[in-house]
């Protein structure tokens, strides 16, 4: 897999994603509860980011077709991108639990359409092993993203931190975006 170009792109942009998705999902009851939100409320954020997935989910199928993955992917980045930027700036922890629902759809939309772009970059007879490694990969972001994000709020605070997942997200998307260009001018 790492003599395929696209898949090496899609890899880092995505790593770097998840380190986003994991750095601020991992501190959002944190930032809520220091904001002066309730427990009851920091379960509404998580209830309203799981439920945003549904609907994607349910349409999964639709929107691979009509859209297809690249498209999706990047509406992914562009969503969780906004969702950082969102908790950077809210001005009261009520705001949380309607940023969280962008975490949602842009999840849901991350994860169906990498399976498929992760299945697609990949020659057939390593098309098991994209997946695995995807999942690999997502895991070992997961584990950056927690320990870059405790030490980002410690240092920057609640806004530095989510600004600094803003970040990672726009760097993944500019990698993957930049590298669909070359890689289709090339092809």
């Amino acid at each position: 897999m790492v003599r395929q170009p696209a898949w090496m792109v899609f890899a880092v942009s995505a790593f770097l994603l998840w380190i986003s998705n994991n750095g601020t999902m991992a501190f959002i009851g944190i930032v809520v509860q220091g904001m002066g939100g309730s427990a009851p409320l920091i379960g509404l954020v998580w209830m309203a980011s799981a439920v945003a997935e549904i609907p994607i989910m349910f349409t999964s199928d639709r929107l691979l077709k009509r859209g297809g993955p690249t498209l999706l992917i990047s509406l992914a980045f562009i969503t969780f991108i906004v969702r950082s930027v969102l908790f950077a700036t809210m001005p009261s922890p009520t705001w949380a639990p309607w940023i969280a629902s962008l975490g949602g759809l842009a999840y849901s939309l991350f994860w169906m359409s990498a399976v498929t772009y992760a299945n697609d970059s990949a020659p057939d007879h390593l098309k098991s092993t994209a997946q695995g490694l995807l999942f690999s990969l997502l895991n070992l972001a997961g584990m950056a993203g927690s320990l870059f994000s405790g030490w980002m709020y410690d240092v920057a605070g609640p806004r530095g931190l989510f600004w600094a997942m803003a970040a990672f997200a726009s760097a993944g998307m500019v990698i993957f975006v930049v590298g669909r260009v070359v890689f289709r001018n090339r092809g």
